[in-house]
């Protein structure tokens, strides 16, 4: 069965302060709203406001990136060695009597 969303529940997801904000941004983004008969309490369908929240969102990323699936343009292949390269670990050099000891430290392990 459908679950309900209340306007309220709406209103403190989207982070609006009034109610005719989000019944603005209901109507814009086309999400129904109901009312039972002889109560004033409105509601949405919770799977039907998030579908339209969720789709917002992919929207967006899809005109920022330009991909089909955004997330697929920032993966990177992660090492599985977990020692630094002999290039990594020349590059880098101390200066601080703090960071030579804890570098000792590490490198005594």
């Amino acid at each position: 069965m459908f679950t309900r969303i209340y306007i309220s529940e709406i209103q403190t997801d989207l982070q609006y302060t009034d109610r005719r904000s989000v019944l603005k941004w209901c109507r814009n983004m086309e999400v129904k709203i109901f009312t039972d008969k002889g109560c004033k309490r409105q509601y949405a369908i919770k799977d039907e406001y998030e579908s339209i929240k969720n789709h917002q969102i992919l929207e967006y990323l899809k005109q920022k990136y330009g991909t089909e699936n955004p997330f697929e343009a920032n993966t990177k292949k992660i090492s599985t060695t977990s020692k630094p390269t002999d290039q990594n670990q020349s590059q880098y050099i101390p200066q601080y009597q703090n960071e030579k000891r804890l570098l000792s430290i590490f490198t005594n392990l």
